[in-house]
């Protein structure tokens, strides 16, 4: 009787979060898993693309712990990337796509990717620094607005498109394994860069299931940007439950009303002042937003009277006011039902995955009604920050 070899071992339990394509596609094939614009995406179709963009990045070199860069709103071309790299190992390294030259620089030249994938309209950005990135190999542009990008760039195409297999690429990669580098800045000059594991986030998937309660029927308006962790987990969310994803790559208040009535979105993710503009937009009615069920604010305290407007105009909406961080993984506290409106500016109670209490200078647990700091544990926290250990050991 033979051993099992260390491949097959991982293969027999890992925890991949690009699995979450796959599973969704064997047993809702057909059923729509993202809408972007007029494109629609079944599962099938998308886990298809993902083993080929998987492939693909594997031709090119990409390795298990490579970091691909990407600075784009959310699109499909987007998550095909994202999904394929984390299939065969990498990391995926969002970048917040306000951030000009020099930041820009700093972020790459301490991510150090092999490939950087740009939307076309914010490649101008990159090209200011090119000449000082030094780890990039592939520069990659993304199609969004049509605009000329320069010399240097290849189209995406050369990835999603690539003549290579669409089986599933069998390799180690997953489970402790980081699946996403986020940079954060928190109180530092410098940002920071947050390793969080493929075993964090299906940790965190669980929490969304559970105390969100997100099913199968459900449609997320995917405004939040793939940069942040609330739009990551959300994403990865919506599809392992095979709800749908409708993407609104550049949202304003008008295109948020058509998705939202078009697609019959249920899930709304806003921060408070969002929350407060939609009811004076003209032409705003409770039939345009009759089909949402849950609206997640995030950001900030949500307020007692935003809460109480929004009660009346969808007297069933489940309203979740929510507090977390990167390193969590963004777990921490939500304020929910009648919570909101009974004590205003309260974070809320801890979610299940995550014991938070609140320490003194002293790193001694204060009492109820005294200030401190708030302090987490639990499985989805951040692996570390990245080439920091010292400030990880903080």
């Amino acid at each position: 009787m033979r051993e099992l070899s260390d491949l097959e071992t991982h293969l027999l339990r890992r925890a991949n979060l690009s699995d979450y394509v796959k599973r969704s596609a064997q047993i809702y094939p057909g059923d729509v898993a993202m809408v972007c614009g007029d494109r629609e995406v079944t599962f099938a179709e998308l886990n298809d693309k993902v083993n080929q963009v998987a492939n693909a990045l594997l031709q090119l070199g990409v390795k298990r712990g490579d970091r691909i860069s990407v600075i784009s709103h959310p699109c499909l071309e987007y998550i095909f990337i994202w999904f394929g790299l984390m299939k065969i190992g990498g990391v995926l390294n969002p970048i917040n796509v306000m951030l000009k030259g020099g930041e820009i620089e700093y972020i790459l030249n301490h991510a150090e990717p092999k490939i950087l994938v740009v939307e076309d309209a914010l490649t101008p950005n990159v090209d200011e620094v090119k000449g000082q990135i030094k780890s990039v190999q592939k520069f990659l542009s993304i199609d969004l607005t049509g605009s000329a990008v320069g010399e240097g760039w290849e189209d995406i195409g050369v990835v999603i498109d690539a003549d290579v297999s669409l089986e599933e690429p069998l390799v180690i990669a997953g489970d402790n394994d980081p699946a996403t580098l986020i940079y954060t800045s928190g109180t530092e000059a410098r940002p920071k860069g947050v390793m969080g594991s493929h075993l964090n986030m299906y940790m965190t998937t669980m929490h969304l299931v559970s105390d969100l309660e997100i099913g199968k029927k459900e449609a997320l308006l995917l405004v939040a940007p793939l940069y942040h962790v609330a739009g990551i987990v959300l994403c990865l969310t919506s599809i392992y439950m095979g709800a749908k994803i409708v993407i609104d790559t550049f949202p304003d208040p008008v295109n948020i009303m058509e998705f939202t009535s078009k697609h019959e979105v249920t899930i709304w993710t806003f921060p408070p002042a969002m929350l407060a503009l939609f009811p004076s937009l003209p032409g705003f009615s409770k039939e345009i937003v009759k089909s949402v069920k849950m609206i997640i604010a995030f950001g900030s305290a949500l307020p007692k009277a935003i809460a109480e407007v929004w009660k009346g105009i969808l007297p069933d909406v489940k309203m979740i006011n929510y507090y977390g961080q990167t390193e969590s993984g963004p777990l921490g506290t939500c304020s929910s039902g009648e919570d909101i409106i009974a004590h205003p500016g309260s974070i809320g109670k801890p979610h299940r995955l995550v014991e938070v209490k609140i320490f003194d200078d002293e790193e001694k647990e204060v009492d109820t009604g005294e200030v401190g700091e708030i302090v987490m544990r639990g499985p989805t926290i951040m692996i570390g920050y990245f080439k920091d250990e010292e400030r990880t050991a903080e």
